[in-house]
């Protein structure tokens, strides 16, 4: 199993033992049906990612989404192979908007998480034009953003969500503030998503393509306001 996904699980087991005891992986054969199912191999984090919580995810969920292997050869066995192997479906989603989450893959790039609507017929460069969204800069920050938000960013006592001006420059300045102040860049973190944490405080960048970068911040009132006058000649107008 890749190093991502075992650190993922243990990641989120530090967070809640509970994790650990109840995922439960998939058969290989059944990862094998999916595999012929879609037309082409499963990206290798994914199909890690399958045999470990591909039968119950515990607690990892994300809204409507379906990640458990059945939803995803569901999927399949009502609309087909899907896209193509550029865009290997991880996640059904259940609601009415039909958003399905996808490993979105190019040459010589690590896989992201996108969503878009599919069916068979649809003209996919015109979909991804109108309809992409970035979910997620890898699977395994997708996996752990939910225990980060639940464990690290929600517990503390104060929350601010601020808009940084610029370009994505303004994200790596603000990636230095914050080791100066001690908070440690989580290991799951990339380009498109930065996790930092502090006894007093935890800290999500986010960086979307064709939006201002957003700095999320939970933290006790002294270290909130020391993060504040730090970001505050970074930060737009909003």
């Amino acid at each position: 199993m890749s190093r991502e996904i075992v650190k993922a699980v243990e990641w989120m087991s530090g967070l809640d033992p509970r994790f650990a005891r109840e995922i439960r992986g998939a058969d290989p054969d059944d990862v094998a049906r999916l595999e012929a199912a879609q037309g082409h191999p499963c990206p290798e984090v994914h199909r890690d990612y399958l045999l470990a919580m591909g039968v119950h995810p515990s607690w990892f969920f994300v809204h409507e989404i379906d990640f458990r292997l059945r939803a995803l050869l569901k999927w399949h066995e009502d609309l087909g192979s899907g896209p193509g192997p550029e865009h290997t479906l991880i996640g059904a989603d259940r609601s009415e908007s039909q958003n399905d989450f996808y490993l979105e893959t190019a040459e010589g790039e690590a896989p992201e998480v996108v969503s878009f609507p599919w069916h068979p017929g649809v003209n996919l460069k015109r979909t991804l034009r109108d309809y992409r969204a970035f979910q997620a800069g890898s699977l395994s920050e997708l996996i752990c953003r939910v225990g980060f938000e639940l464990y690290r960013l929600r517990p503390q006592p104060l929350q601010e969500r601020w808009h940084l001006a610029g370009s994505p420059a303004a994200v790596e300045q603000v990636d230095e503030l914050l080791h100066g102040l001690g908070l440690e860049r989580l290991w799951f973190s990339n380009p498109r998503g930065g996790y930092y944490e502090h006894s007093d405080a935890a800290v999500r960048v986010v960086s979307t393509p064709g939006h201002e970068p957003v700095v999320i911040v939970g933290a006790t009132a002294s270290m909130l306001a020391a993060i504040r006058q730090r970001v505050e000649p970074l930060r737009g107008a909003r």
